[in-house]
């Protein structure tokens, strides 16, 4: 079966559990977007269908006014590993493998561990344990490589399971704490400072006004209101726009707000689903900051997302990317074509969107970082030539700052040194590459496929893996970084 024919086929069966779960309640249309990443998609298409999207009251909900607030023995390698790159630790710390290494994964012995057992990569060193399981479920994975999995002391870990929905857990432990009543749609993020916190969109399916943003207590279940824009979105104009038939604000399940979680952008849907523009929301000081229309001559629209300062708006089209400053002026093109990327920290503290160029233009097939005030490009390594493979980025490691997350999948070239694997990467030119483990997955199911995403210090990583079986049990792999400068 190829993709196309399992995307169709979850439709289908998304479909169904709609027709036959809904009874008469009334869901505003929902169109999802393309996007290269499709195991998110498909999961969000499945959920759905098949795990809740029901009518849902919002009288216990409250408004609130929010406060502004090496040495790695790898004597199978291809190509052996430099001395250069092999790094001693003290027997207690893992150790770390630079460079574009070609070794191969040996025989997959972390099921063999048991769940929460720590282990180490046979080839990398790094300690590693298997965090979720799928066990009398279809999956438990990392839903987005642009959100963050860990709330902000580093306490929770978040995913989200076939059956519960979203999940919260104890990072240190594993404990499952209990699901939460918070929708895959919704598109849920961690508070910035308060780690019991979740901040979300209405379920699409709830009744009442989905132009809000949402917060719910992880521990109580609790969920209120902390900004409504339905008045400013309908009735005032910014920019000479106006959208009185908007009902729907999403980033379309890509976007993030800024780090400090103030500046917002979301796409307005009317009731036919259909995109009307760009909004973009001050939460600190509860003000719009501006609007943007929709441009008609790069295909439909895919996401947008705020840049961690909150300075940059990214807008991406089926065929290209543009850059905007924070009130949707001053457009500037960013790439000629779109693949899943994302925004991260350079060393000096400006921004750079990450992504792999596949444009006509001559950086076609570069893992790419873009300054987005100067959109200088660097060129990091030529994907095309190293295996041909596709990729997941991060940049949620916003302290330590110069550095995303890479994990890869589906390689055209066996035995490729890109292959499978998941890798911090230095956002310079032939910048360092710590290869911290392979994937072991198969990432033929969509529910599969390494998303990976790096705790904000960049200690931790996790990333979901099918462990070999090439179905559709994803589970979570949670991993120590070895340490490095």
């Amino acid at each position: 079966m190829t993709k196309n024919d399992y995307v169709e086929t979850e439709l289908h069966g998304a479909s169904n559990d709609l027709a036959t779960g809904l009874d008469a309640a009334v869901v505003p249309p929902f169109t999802p977007t393309r996007r290269k990443s499709p195991a998110v998609a498909a999961v969000l298409l499945l959920a759905m269908g098949g795990v809740y999207l029901g009518a849902r009251e919002d009288a216990s909900q409250t408004i609130r006014t929010p406060v502004a607030d090496e040495t790695s023995t790898i004597e199978d390698a291809e190509t052996p590993v430099p001395e250069s790159s092999i790094v001693e630790r003290d027997d207690d710390v893992p150790l770390a493998v630079f460079g574009q290494d070609a070794t191969l994964p040996s025989p997959n012995d972390r099921a063999a561990a048991g769940l929460l057992e720590w282990t180490v990569d046979p080839a990398y060193g790094s300690e590693i344990r298997q965090f979720t399981t799928a066990e009398d479920t279809r999956f438990d994975v990392v839903t987005d490589p642009n959100r963050m999995v860990e709330n902000p002391d580093g306490s929770l870990v978040l995913t989200y399971h076939g059956s519960d929905g979203y999940r919260v857990a104890d990072r240190e432990t594993g404990e499952v704490l209990g699901p939460v009543d918070v929708s895959l749609l919704s598109e849920p993020h961690w508070h910035p400072t308060n780690p019991a916190l979740l901040r979300h969109l209405p379920d699409p399916g709830s009744a009442g006004e989905l132009l809000r943003l949402l917060e719910t207590d992880v521990f109580t279940g609790e969920t209120e209101i902390i900004a409504d824009v339905s008045g400013r979105v309908r009735n005032v104009e910014s920019n000479g726009i106006v959208w009185p038939d908007g009902i729907r604000m999403s980033t379309k399940e890509q976007g993030a707000p800024s780090a400090d979680g103030s500046i917002w952008a979301w796409i307005i849907d009317d009731a036919d689903g259909q995109p009307l523009g760009v909004l973009t929301y001050d939460f600190a000081n509860q003000s719009v900051l501006g609007r943007g229309g929709l441009r008609t001559d790069v295909g439909a629209v895919d996401y947008v997302s705020v840049s961690p300062t909150g300075q940059f708006v990214v807008v991406a089209y089926a065929d290209a990317i543009f850059v905007y400053d924070q009130t949707m002026n001053d457009e500037r093109q960013l790439s000629a074509s779109n693949d899943s990327g994302d925004f991260a920290l350079n060393t000096d503290g400006s921004e750079a969107f990450v992504i792999i160029d596949f444009g006509p233009d001559d950086d076609s097939g570069w893992l790419l970082s873009i300054d987005l005030e100067t959109l200088e490009r660097t060129r990091i390594f030529d994907v095309f030539e190293a295996g041909n493979t596709s990729m997941s980025i991060s940049g949620r490691a916003f302290d330590k700052p110069g550095w995303v997350v890479v994990s890869t999948y589906d390689c055209k070239v066996d035995q490729a040194w890109t292959c499978d694997k998941v890798m911090a990467v230095e956002m310079l030119s032939e910048g360092r590459i710590v290869n911290l483990a392979h994937t072991y997955s198969c990432a033929e199911s969509f529910w599969a496929q390494p998303i990976a995403v790096p705790s904000k210090d960049l200690s931790r990583v996790y990333f979901n893996s099918d462990s070999g079986s090439c179905g559709d049990d994803g589970e979570v792999f949670q991993l120590r970084v070895p340490e490095f400068e």
